[in-house]
């Protein structure tokens, strides 16, 4: 038996043999699950945003009692990371975003600050999931990792400010 704190994450399943309560085999399902907050938090959508017109102007032509929305199956490839090395980042934050230096956002239910841990070289880029690779970073800076016009020079001037606080601490 396993119990799980926290919310998980259904990344696969697969059909197996396996023995019940009296020993008898029997078909069993068993899932893949991931903590949720290991998980990433943005899939790519394959649909073009510029495809709905400009954002400055009321949409008029969508009807209010349209279809349901339609769904697709996908499978994506999950890098399953250390939780040490995103406790740690937290930890070594104090609360503190390690690139804009404001404090979290908000805090989780449990009381701590909300921040983001971000593998400054991508691990599916083949980055490694080590401490001084991370950096605990509110939602914003996050974002502007992946988004923004300058998420090269800012994932830059961010790795230089972890390996300088490793080279101290």
């Amino acid at each position: 038996m396993w119990r799980f704190s926290g919310a998980m994450v259904c990344i696969g399943f697969k059909s197996e043999r396996r023995p019940d309560i009296a020993g008898k085999l029997r078909d069993a399902i068993v899932f893949g699950l991931l903590p949720l907050e290991t998980f990433p938090r943005c899939v790519a959508s394959a649909v073009d945003p510029t495809a709905y017109g400009p954002t400055s102007e009321p949409r008029t032509d969508a009807p209010l009692d349209g279809p349901e929305a339609s769904s697709v199956q996908a499978t994506r490839r999950v890098f399953v990371r250390e939780m040490i090395v995103r406790d740690q980042a937290l930890r070594h934050s104090h609360g503190t975003c390690e690139s804009c230096g404001n404090s979290a956002p908000f805090t989780r239910p449990s009381g701590e600050p909300y921040l983001e841990v971000h593998h400054i070289d991508r691990l599916a880029d083949g980055g490694p999931d080590r401490i001084d690779r991370v950096a605990a970073i509110c939602p914003n800076c996050h974002a502007r990792c992946y988004y923004n016009a300058d998420s090269a020079s800012f994932n830059n001037a961010l790795r230089q400010n972890i390996q300088s606080k490793a080279q101290v601490g």
